[in-house]
């Protein structure tokens, strides 16, 4: 049996954002996904809209394969793709770390301090979950990750806590990920752009262009977030 995790991030490990987030789906690719995934192509067939991979920040902003569309219709796919992501057999956990306690002190900031105490965090928080739940992951003769490595920091500790955890033998990275290729990808980016969307609104720092896709935070959690998070790992329990 195999089981497969797909991670997404928003922000940087250094200064250029005050918040970091990364994002890990996990899917027993027993569980299969394709009358889930039938069922949402035909749905953008009946409602005449275009079969494009998801990617939330280029929808919200018109931009990509997503130029040509209205507000109307990139409104439309976000809640079609929302309502296929939370039908699936999935279950999702997403960290959100503030560079404000990892040294970001303006333009003292030292990118490189930041990214050491953020990721070596992060290593500890992996390390948590998948000791916390270690019965459930060596059931499977492999675990799959999926990271397109945009970040090196973050890939080092990805690396290091799935193979102290659950051994070098038993997991298999998967380098160089085609984002448009994985549905599943697409599923943690959105988890990981609603998990952006609730920080946003909770500090104060939405758009626009936030307030045109959500309306309030009120509506978001009411719309959204209260369906992702019933498929928290810390919730609801690996599957």
């Amino acid at each position: 049996m195999e089981y497969s995790v797909f991670i997404d991030e928003a922000g940087d490990t250094g200064t250029d954002s005050e918040y970091y987030m990364l994002t890990l789906v996990f899917h027993n690719q027993g569980a299969s996904l394709e009358s889930n995934i039938a069922a949402y192509e035909s749905r953008l067939t009946s409602a005449s809209l275009p079969n494009i991979p998801f990617h939330m920040q280029p929808l919200m902003g018109g931009d990509g394969d997503y130029a040509t569309l209205s507000i109307a219709d990139r409104a439309r796919l976000l809640s079609y793709f929302h309502e296929f992501a939370v039908r699936c057999p999935v279950v999702h956990k997403t960290f959100v770390y503030e560079k404000k306690n990892y040294g970001m002190r303006g333009n003292d900031s030292d990118p490189l301090e930041i990214a050491e105490r953020l990721c070596g965090q992060m290593e500890k928080d992996l390390k948590a979950l998948l000791s916390g739940h270690l019965d459930f992951f060596q059931q499977f003769d492999k675990v799959k990750v999926y990271y397109d490595n945009g970040q090196k920091p973050v890939s080092k500790a990805l690396r290091r806590a799935f193979t102290e955890c659950l051994s070098s033998a038993a997991v298999e990275f998967k380098a160089g990920v085609r984002y448009r290729k994985y549905r599943l990808c697409h599923i943690a980016d959105m988890f990981c752009g609603f998990a952006l969307l609730d920080y946003k609104f909770s500090s104060g720092r939405q758009t626009d262009t936030d307030r045109m896709f959500a309306d309030d935070h009120k509506n978001l959690r009411k719309r959204f977030l209260k369906k992702i998070g019933r498929l928290d790992a810390d919730r609801y329990g690996f599957r």
